[in-house]
């Protein structure tokens, strides 16, 4: 086994964990949402639960009322570099 497939499962099985755990997050964030609460008390932690407006830009509208290049012109652009992790097949028939 080679460093690069020693890194790949490392990566595969903590993103698997990953999102076991962040969806057992969100079913909870969701059922503390759902209480009607703005503050939750527990022995360890406090969760405090907070309903924020906010604005996004409408990029359509702006590139029609203005034109593409003026959006084209006021966008700063960015790199991002991304990791896509999916298991093999094979190895799943495993698990």
């Amino acid at each position: 086994m080679t460093i690069s497939n020693t890194l790949a499962d490392q990566i595969g099985q903590l993103d698997a964990q990953i999102k076991v755990l962040t969806k057992e997050l969100n079913a909870l964030k969701d059922k503390a949402k759902a209480s009607g609460l703005n503050e939750i008390e527990g022995r360890i932690f406090t969760v405090t639960i907070r309903t924020d407006i906010f604005a996004t830009l409408d990029s359509a509208s702006v590139k029609k009322e203005l034109g593409q290049k003026w959006y084209d012109d006021h966008c700063k652009l960015g790199e991002r570099m991304t990791l896509t992790v999916k298991a093999r097949p094979e190895a799943l028939a495993n698990i």
